[in-house]
């Protein structure tokens, strides 16, 4: 039974992590703003929050594309499972694991290349300055901004990869380098994510181990509850200090080093108090962000884009790299918030969410469809064996976390894309490839 659960987890976990994901994050919620207590869940995260104030909310067609994944989903990605398996079987069969070395110098290049872009970026300071929510947030983007795409995208998806297949091989091996490895990257890729102000792309960090322990895994029941209990601990102090529900160090300032005009008890250190919201408050947040933080967006891109189609451009002006009025994500953050964050804040949605945003049922439908593919040739990737393959299985838990929160290309091209995880992975397959060849056995000799 166990073992029936686990390899229908290793096929299906792409799917199973978008479905799931999407039900908890956005279903979930969007069926307890019809209950009384609806409204006060809301305004917690949007002042004066409730769902009948949108027009179309409750309507079928609300309904309808809420639920869309569960009907088109799981045949979809059935069928190209199916239709992919026996290529994916051959074209797999002959992957090799890459060398320790090329593994090493990979990571330490990886390495090498985000302590420095965060050093220049000023990442210590910019985490640890703000005393409020709004001013870390507004650090968070400025040490985004200075970072750039590509320090970011080695650390969410280059060296998470090489982390995920450092974990998977010390399941499939005895040796004590991959151990070491493992708990080596867990613990410098966990120091790399809280420089990034950021809690979810740490807490997923802990989640794709947790899902690696629980499909390749011998005795996975002890590490498991170990990084699921890791995982809650990480999101609710990630959380607090985002918030700054724990009061930062307080900054002392004399009004003699900033040219104030002195009086007569100007003398006296001035100290900057922390402002933080009350702890009751602060610990309820984390909590209730969990049902609202996607749930919420909903209600206004069904109502904004049902009244107006289009209104930000068409899939198809995005294809032909159109400049576009303005972009789903950040219009809806301007409509539910009224923060000094508009025009940079973003409310993303679920991929087919996104779609109708940009083209009505035609681009849900499309959208559903191609993300469903892209599971479904991560679902016949069960078919073959080793640590690369297990490595992008869980690659695929990713790609099916971020389907429920972003457009199509998100999971894909962004700075924690499959894409660039993709590519990690060939290089350690081309290097064991090159290492298996007749001539580099010739070589060692």
């Amino acid at each position: 039974m166990v073992e029936a659960a686990r390899r229908f987890l290793r096929t299906y976990i792409s799917l199973v992590t978008f479905l799931g994901s999407y039900l908890v994050l956005t279903v979930l919620g969007n069926l307890l703003y019809f209950l009384p207590m609806g409204d006060q869940l809301g305004g917690h995260s949007v002042l004066g929050f409730s769902i009948r104030n949108f027009r179309t909310a409750g309507s079928p067609g609300y309904w309808i594309l809420l639920l869309l994944p569960f009907v088109v989903a799981p045949p979809v990605v059935e069928m190209a499972r199916r239709f992919a398996a026996a290529s994916i079987k051959r074209s797999g069969q002959n992957l090799r694991e890459p060398p320790k070395a090329v593994y090493l110098i990979l990571l330490l290049a990886l390495y090498l290349f985000a302590l420095q872009a965060l050093w220049r970026a000023d990442a210590v300071h910019l985490l640890t300055r703000a005393t409020n929510y709004e001013d870390a947030v507004s650090d968070r983007f400025l040490l985004l901004a200075t970072l750039g795409f590509w320090p970011q995208m080695v650390i969410k998806a280059g060296l998470v990869t090489l982390s995920l297949f450092g974990l998977i091989q010390t399941f499939t091996t005895t040796r004590i380098f991959w151990t070491i490895v493992s708990g080596f990257n867990l613990v410098a890729i966990s120091a790399l994510l809280i420089l990034l102000n950021m809690k979810w792309p740490m807490v997923l960090f802990y989640a794709l181990n947790l899902v690696a322990i629980l499909v390749c895994a011998n005795r996975p029941l002890i590490p498991a509850i170990s990084f699921a209990m890791l995982t809650c601990t990480a999101y609710l102090l990630i959380s607090f200090t985002l918030l700054r529900v724990v009061p930062m160090p307080t900054v002392h300032v004399r009004p003699t080093e900033i040219g104030q005009i002195q009086s007569d008890s100007a003398n006296h250190t001035q100290q900057e108090t922390t402002t933080a919201p009350p702890l009751k408050e602060g610990v309820a947040m984390p909590i209730l962000a969990i049902f609202n933080r996607m749930a919420l967006a909903f209600p206004y891109y069904y109502d904004i884009f049902t009244d107006s189609p289009g209104k930000c451009g068409t899939i198809i002006d995005r294809i032909e790299r159109k400049t576009n009025p303005c972009q789903p994500s950040t219009l809806v953050y301007q409509e539910m918030f009224a923060d000094r964050f508009a025009g940079i804040g973003t409310a993303p949605q679920a991929v087919h969410i996104t779609g109708y945003a940009l083209a009505g049922w035609t681009g849900a439908l499309i959208e559903i469809l191609l993300a469903s593919l892209i599971m479904g040739l991560f679902a016949a990737l069960s078919e073959l064996r080793g640590a690369l393959i297990d490595t992008a299985i869980i690659i695929g838990c990713m790609a099916g976390y971020f389907f429920s929160q972003l457009p199509f290309e998100g999971p894909i091209i962004y700075d924690h894309g499959i894409l660039w995880c993709g590519i990690v992975l060939v290089v350690l397959a081309v290097a064991g490839l090159i290492n298996s060849s007749p001539q580099a056995k010739v070589a060692r000799r």
